[in-house]
């Protein structure tokens, strides 16, 4: 596993880990501008996971096997840019549940996943750019 850590910017690239690192050890997170991790096997991001996080973009890429819990972002305010490309989710959970919170997100990237379906209770609203 190979972690830069340095100016605000936490980026791991591992050997299809199992788990998603905790920066706290290389940057504080009220520091922390990027979040990046590529290669992993299984992820679970749990409900609030990122909560306190000051970040301004999350990359999660290249994931075998990612799944995401409700409200898995929430509690991260200044995020604006979320990239989830090249993964494998299987059918999703309720989309405005799991990115409930996400005021201030303009970019959200789903971009060459594997996603067989979708959960939905409401209405949800796209643009497309």
């Amino acid at each position: 596993m190979s972690i830069l850590g340095t100016g605000g910017v936490f980026s791991c690239f591992g050997n299809f880990m199992d788990t998603l690192p905790n920066p706290r050890g290389h940057i504080p997170v009220e520091r922390l501008r990027l979040y990046a991790v590529h290669n992993a096997k299984h992820v679970q991001i749990k409900s609030h996971q990122f909560s306190g996080y000051r970040t301004k973009e999350i990359r999660l890429e290249n994931i075998r096997e990612l799944q995401l819990e409700d409200r898995a972002f929430d509690g991260v305010r200044e995020l604006a840019t979320l990239k989830l490309s090249h993964n494998n989710f299987g059918e999703m959970g309720y989309p405005e549940l799991i990115f409930a919170g996400l005021v201030n997100l303009t970019t959200l990237d789903l971009s060459y996943n594997q996603i067989t379906g979708w959960k939905s209770g409401g209405t949800i609203y796209v643009t497309l750019i």
